[in-house]
């Protein structure tokens, strides 16, 4: 019982330590931003308080250590254990984007060639497509629509987005409305860059997990083949050894 006290104590601390203006400025992207990240360092969400709590009870009460090192130990499995899942959940969301770009740029581009605006393509994007790309865009949309420019909005949503190459469109983006460049040809390029690195993506995960594949079997293959080669000779050189 007093480790559970404890463990709820420690859970009802770490609550009030809580930032949740911090919080709320990264709320859109909490987990997800490489650039927000950067900027504000560990952000103490609500999953990591609830996971920190759960591990500390749980070490506290199931592990064979005093009440004290349990709380600690199961306190910070919980918090890594969140951390992981965050950085999955990063992962994944930034593979999925780097995917979607090109068919993106390809979208904006045919809004643009039948005489939409920037604003207007993206809002028909915003509209037609779902995914993470949709989803950024749809927040710089939602930005411009509550009175903010364009331009701040669009690189606002940069600054923060999944992937390094989406600041790339949406700078692109920013660029054709303020300049009036042509939008068309940029998207292309874009387009056909971004396909060729999701290519090269390709051939190097394909690398990767055939070295995964292959590993343990060369590492079993050469020892037993250094085995059936060196045992021979060993015993040769005994029975000579042995001979009068």
């Amino acid at each position: 019982m007093t480790a559970l006290l404890a463990g709820l104590a420690v859970f009802l601390i770490a609550a009030g330590l809580r930032q949740p203006a911090t919080s709320g400025v990264v709320a859109p992207y909490v987990g997800y931003s490489i650039a927000a990240s950067r900027k504000v360092g560990l952000v103490i969400s609500d999953e990591v308080i609830l996971w920190s709590g759960i591990g500390s009870v749980v070490g506290a009460v199931a592990l064979p250590v005093p009440w004290v090192f349990g709380l600690l130990l199961g306190g910070g499995a919980g918090f890594f254990t969140e951390l992981t899942s965050r950085r999955r959940s990063r992962r994944r969301r930034r593979r999925r984007l780097g995917y979607e770009l090109p068919a993106i740029a390809d979208h904006l581009a045919l809004y643009v060639l039948s005489g939409e605006s920037v604003l207007g393509a993206m809002r028909r994007v915003c509209a037609d497509a779902t995914g993470v790309a949709a989803a950024e865009l749809s927040d710089a949309v939602t930005a411009v629509d509550e009175g903010s420019a364009l331009v701040e909005a669009v690189r606002d949503v940069a600054g923060r987005s999944a992937h390094p190459d989406a600041a790339r469109l949406y700078e692109l983006l920013a660029q054709a409305h303020r300049s009036g460049a042509r939008l068309v040809d940029a998207l292309d390029i874009f387009a056909a860059d971004r396909r060729s690195a999701i290519g090269r993506e390709m051939t190097e995960e394909g690398g990767r997990r055939a070295l995964i594949g292959y590993g343990p079997i060369l590492g079993l293959m050469i020892p037993t083949t250094l085995a059936f080669l060196i045992y021979p000779t060993l015993a040769g050189l005994d029975a000579l050894a042995a001979a009068p």
